[in-house]
């Protein structure tokens, strides 16, 4: 047989880059990893970000990458981004695109991906200059407005352009940032060097860059928290006034419990220093994101300086750092691609979000961030919403987790048709219940703080990633009490349930019910969304304004024909107020009822006047029954499980 020594060695050599550079599933065969910049052709980069346009939403940014061999050059905007579980980077809001070196070079954008933008780049410096508009921002979560006069919060994968087929973690790129004047920062990122407004950053991957937001602003705060413990923990507060930053020692003291709560639970620390970044403002979106050794965490201006706003946002922080462990050391292995373009299957969010919901209310109950009551209440409604969702006929959870990236940013309107993010809070349920039957197995003997300690524990260290797929999870869970763990979570996770997971509740000494009035937190969480919820009476919820964010299926409201968009205008021939709502409600209440009042009661309708867009007409909801709110009451003769599950654990 005769052999083709060039095609034979052509061949050995496309086999040896195979081995060597291993291909991204998803940047597909037009181009594959490494394929446009081998890494001898490509050196390092830097990013200069100005932000002294930030007040009025620009974001400056000047990239430099050097070439070293000419030739066709493509590059691309982040896209999916860790944390937001979907393709949230923010394209539209990429303006003012020129790439330069020594003068101008055209570009074109691919007509398929319109992240990549391809250039030919000559031998040399290569310049790329843009903007990002976060005046003009019409996304959702990060995508959302990230400047005000007075501070900025910069996500450096809305400013940086990274070579198309490089990995994520085998680049390297040197940050700087440029400030107003007058301003100061917060950033997990070491400083370099410092020259006036300009601050120089450690070179990291961009693994490490996207990883490591900065918020800065004209009125700022630092806090040490737990000091006694190392790493170092610290919260950097920004806002749009000085008054916001008058966080109450108690505060301050329950923040520095949830770090030592978390460490009790979780041990080690995966990341060289924590800084819990806080902005405070009601001109952006309020969240909170996941980073490995920082949190991003978004609130209303006055959301520390009034006890309504730390009690309805309390357990935002522990639920972040939370995600130190799980999420960013620990990470499920589908969500841990080799760059920000190839898609992420998102199936394990139960595990990533459902369990780090649940370790949120655990260690928000521990550290005294929520009282006791507090913490039932907030058990009581997400399990009241979850049994309350209408897709729950059709939708199984694990789906809720699949498609992610499109309930992240679904309307409001058909929301419990549809279903939203469960995951989360029946993830929380779900992990409830584990939590119980473990303890149960075991005679109390052990808990899933077992679990926690041994699954995302290990060696402390700088932050790294440790994947882990279903079957690690139920490994895990068995060694530390034996049990079907897959059947479990395949009988509540896999299969369509009409009934939300209630055991954990159940088995905890405790009972979901509903109550006639509400509570504090139940009003404070009211007033931080600035709706009111009766979805557990007339089936909807309700802005002050009178707008319907959804309205239940099956409901009073949606027999009466009210859908979600409607405005209500009048109720009971007054104009709408929650207090004209809330009267009317009140007389729905049983007439042989004992109260102390002499308002009339027994009436089996409240009649409405709604709009829609150009439409007014009167909608008569049959309903008979009072006030309806979510409540834990006690089951006769059970020990309180819930109480020894939020036990303080910290010395």
């Amino acid at each position: 047989m005769s052999v083709n020594l060039s095609a034979l060695m052509r061949l050995l050599s496309a086999v040896l880059l195979a081995v060597i550079l291993p291909a991204s599933a998803g940047a597909g065969p037009e181009h594959p990893l490494d394929a446009e910049f081998p890494l001898e052709r490509l050196t390092d980069a830097t990013l200069a970000v100005d932000l002294t346009e930030a007040p009025r939403g620009l974001f400056h940014a000047v990239e430099t990458v050097r070439i070293d061999q000419a030739g066709p050059r493509t590059f691309v905007l982040p896209r999916w981004i860790p944390g937001e579980h979907g393709p949230a980077g923010p394209i539209g809001d990429l303006v003012g695109l020129v790439f330069e070196s020594g003068s101008g070079i055209p570009w074109t954008r691919d007509p398929v991906d319109l992240f990549a933008f391809t250039v030919d780049a000559p031998v040399g410096t290569l310049t790329i200059r843009f903007d990002y508009v976060s005046a003009g921002s019409n996304g959702e979560y990060v995508d959302g407005p990230a400047a005000t006069p007075n501070l900025a919060i910069l996500s450096w994968n809305h400013v940086v352009l990274l070579p198309r087929g490089v990995r994520q973690d085998d680049w390297s790129i040197t940050p700087s940032v440029t400030l107003p004047d007058g301003w100061d920062f917060g950033t997990s990122l070491e400083t370099a060097s410092s020259a006036g407004r300009t601050t120089t950053f450690e070179t990291v991957t961009p693994e490490r860059l996207v990883d490591s937001p900065l918020t800065c602003g004209r009125f700022t705060r630092t806090i040490e928290l737990a000091p006694q413990l190392a790493p170092k923990h610290r919260a950097f507060l920004v806002a749009d006034s000085e008054r916001a930053l008058a966080v109450p020692p108690s505060q301050i003291a329950q923040w520095s419990n949830v770090v030592r709560e978390a460490r009790a639970v979780f041990g080690p620390a995966h990341y060289r220093r924590y800084l819990f970044l806080v902005t405070l403002s009601d001109a952006i979106g309020h969240f909170g994101l996941e980073h490995h050794e920082s949190s991003d965490n978004r609130l209303p201006e006055r959301a520390l300086i009034e006890s309504s706003g730390r009690t309805a946002n309390a357990l935002l922080l522990p639920h972040e750092y939370a995600h130190s462990w799980n999420g960013k050391f620990r990470r499920p292995a589908d969500m841990s691609p080799p760059d920000f373009q190839e898609p992420i299957k998102t199936d394990l969010l139960w595990v990533y979000e459902g369990l780090t919901d649940y370790y949120g209310w655990v260690i928000g109950g521990r550290a005294g961030a929520l009282d006791a009551a507090s913490e039932r209440d907030e058990l009581a409604r997400v399990a009241a919403v979850q049994q309350a969702r209408k897709g729950r006929r059709w939708r199984p959870l694990v789906d809720t987790a699949v498609a992610a990236s499109l309930l992240n940013t679904a309307p409001g309107a058909f929301g419990s048709y549809r279903r939203g993010q469960d995951y989360y809070g029946e993830g929380q349920l779900i992990w409830l219940e584990a939590d119980a039957l473990i303890r149960a197995r075991t005679g109390g003997r052990r808990s899933l703080d077992d679990f926690a300690r041994a699954f995302f524990g290990g060696t402390a260290g700088p932050p790294s990633v440790v994947p882990y797929t279903r079957a690690d999870v139920t490994r895990a869970l068995d060694d530390v009490a034996p049990y079907d763990w897959e059947a479990f979570f395949a009988s509540r996770v896999d299969s369509v349930r009409l009934a939300a997971p209630l055991g954990g509740i159940e088995q905890s000494g405790w009972t979901l019910a509903l109550r006639d009035t509400s509570t504090e937190y139940m009003e404070a969480l009211a007033a931080d969304a600035e709706q009111s919820d009766y979805r557990f009476s007339l089936g909807f919820r309700v802005t002050a304004s009178g707008e319907l964010g959804d309205v239940i299926p099956d409901s009073p409201a949606a027999r009466a024909g009210l859908a979600p968009g409607a405005k209500l205008i009048a109720v009971e021939g007054r104009a709408f107020t929650r207090t004209a709502l809330d009267d009317a409600l009140d007389a729905t209440r049983s007439a042989t009822r004992p109260d102390s009042t002499s308002a009339p009661r027994g009436r089996g309708a409240i009649e409405f006047i709604a709009s829609s867009d150009d439409f007014v007409r009167t909608y008569r909801v049959e309903y008979a029954g009072g006030p309806r709110q979510p409540i834990l009451e006690r089951r006769p003769g059970s020990k309180d499980g819930l109480a020894r599950i939020l036990a303080p654990r910290r010395k």
